[in-house]
């Protein structure tokens, strides 16, 4: 897996991620059928490092896998322990939410 830097992951629109998810009712899914677009690509990204960072630390997703602290080292720039990269993710993650929240409102209002 390429360990290149990523900038992209730091200035994510929120408004263009809410706008690449496609929402459908399903009744064979109790939560629903998302479906995610391109634009959406660097926010699953970032949950992706999040979730490798709630695992234990003897833990990857696969051996093909970087551990989540050298994931958000390396892709996000990010310093200091596993405890406060998390921090640092969840940061990330939810200013997106807040944009994408604001723009779900405001689509759902027309």
């Amino acid at each position: 897996m390429d360990l290149k830097p990523r900038p992209y992951l730091l200035n994510i629109d929120g408004k263009k991620v809410e706008a690449a998810i496609t929402y459908e009712d399903d009744t064979r899914f109790p939560a629903g059928v998302s479906c995610f677009g391109k634009e959406a690509m660097p926010y699953i990204q970032l949950v992706l490092i999040k979730q490798a960072l709630e695992l234990p630390s003897n833990m990857k997703f696969s051996r093909h896998t970087p551990a989540g602290t050298t994931m958000a080292r390396k892709w996000l720039g990010l310093k200091g322990n596993k405890a406060s990269l998390l921090k640092q993710v969840e940061a990330l993650i939810k200013a997106v939410d807040v944009e994408r929240a604001a723009y779900h409102h405001t689509m759902m209002e027309d």
